[in-house]
C-alpha cells in the first residue's frame, strides 16, 4: 500500500464534508441557552468570576436574572434556535421592549436603562458561550444601546422649601 496517510485523508475530505452536512445538531433555543445564566450555582460566567476572585454580588446576579426572565424569556425571541439568531432578531426584540406598554396605560413597561442593562447581560452570556466553545458568534455584539434621556430633577424655590419644612399655609 504505497498511499501515505496525507494522501488518503485528502481523498476522504469530500466524503467527510458531505457526511458532516447531514449531521443534525440538536436545537438549543435561546431560553435553553440562557437557562443556567445568572443563577449563582449554575452560571458558568459567575463560576469563572468566583474562581478568579472577582465574584459579583448576589444582588447583581439576581437583578440580571430577573431582567432576562422578564424581558427575554417572556418574549418570542426565547424560542429561536441560538445558532440561528442574528443581530436583527435582537434589534426587533429591543423595539418590542421599547414599545411595550403597561396594561390599560400609555406608560412604557420597560425603560431604556432596563433594556440596555438586559442587552449587557445578554452580551455577557453570549461572550461566555463563545469562551466555552458552545457557540461561534455573539449576535448581540453589534446591537447598539438605546440612548437614555437624562432625568429632569426639579429644583424647589425658597418659598416651596419653606412651605414644605415650615408648613406655612399658602
Amino acid at each position: 500500500d504505497g498511499i501515505d496517510l496525507a494522501t488518503m485523508l485528502r481523498q476522504r475530505i469530500p466524503e467527510l464534508k458531505e457526511q458532516a452536512e447531514h449531521v443534525e445538531c440538536p436545537k438549543v433555543t435561546l431560553r435553553q441557552f440562557l437557562e443556567p445564566y445568572f443563577l449563582y450555582d449554575s452560571c458558568p460566567h459567575v463560576q469563572r468570576l468566583v474562581t478568579d476572585r472577582k465574584a459579583p454580588t448576589q444582588r447583581y446576579i439576581w437583578d440580571q436574572r430577573r431582567r432576562i426572565e422578564r424581558l427575554v424569556f417572556d418574549d418570542e425571541i426565547s424560542s429561536i434556535d441560538v445558532h440561528e439568531l442574528r443581530p436583527g432578531h435582537f434589534e426587533d426584540w429591543k423595539a418590542r421592549c421599547a414599545s411595550a406598554l403597561k396594561e390599560e396605560s400609555t406608560q412604557r413597561l420597560y425603560g431604556d436603562r432596563t433594556i440596555n442593562q438586559t442587552l449587557t447581560a445578554l452580551k455577557i452570556c453570549f461572550n461566555e458561550g463563545i469562551h466555552r466553545g458552545e457557540i461561534d458568534f455573539n449576535p448581540v455584539q453589534l446591537v447598539g444601546k438605546i440612548r437614555e434621556e437624562p432625568e429632569d430633577f426639579g429644583i424647589y424655590s425658597i418659598d416651596e422649601l419653606r412651605r414644605i419644612f415650615i408648613l406655612e399655609p399658602e
